[in-house]
């Protein structure tokens, strides 16, 4: 009876580690897929601005038409969706400070000036 319950004791013991390991597995993998969405929505938002060039040189010159006021609107709400979804990542651990205050400095070139947290 005695070595039947060590066996149990043991085979709880290997299932919890077995556990543990796929549970820091499956947490790495989250990390990873949420870092890789972070930069394709990065690069989605970039290749807006690229493809936009024209609304870009406008903003330099005369009065924005509507449609150009639209466009540019979308363009920045679509860049400040991808701003929060950074925070979020963040605030959940995703990424450190470093990484972070890297993002936060694409807010600065995107809108002029720096944001707290």
């Amino acid at each position: 009876m005695a070595w039947a319950q060590v066996a149990a004791s043991v085979e709880v013991l290997a299932t919890l580690i077995y556990l543990s390991i796929q549970i820091k597995q499956n947490v790495a993998m989250l990390h990873s897929e949420s870092r890789r969405a972070l930069v394709e929505n990065d690069r989605a938002a970039l290749l807006t601005f690229l493809e936009n060039r024209d609304l870009m040189e406008a903003l330099k010159g005369d009065e924005l038409s509507y449609q150009d006021q639209f466009r540019l609107s979308l363009m920045w709400l679509l860049d400040m969706r991808n701003r929060e979804y950074e925070y979020l990542q963040y605030k959940a651990g995703v990424f450190d400070e470093a990484a972070w205050k890297s993002y936060q400095e694409t807010i600065y070139l995107s809108f002029g000036r720096p944001r707290d947290n």
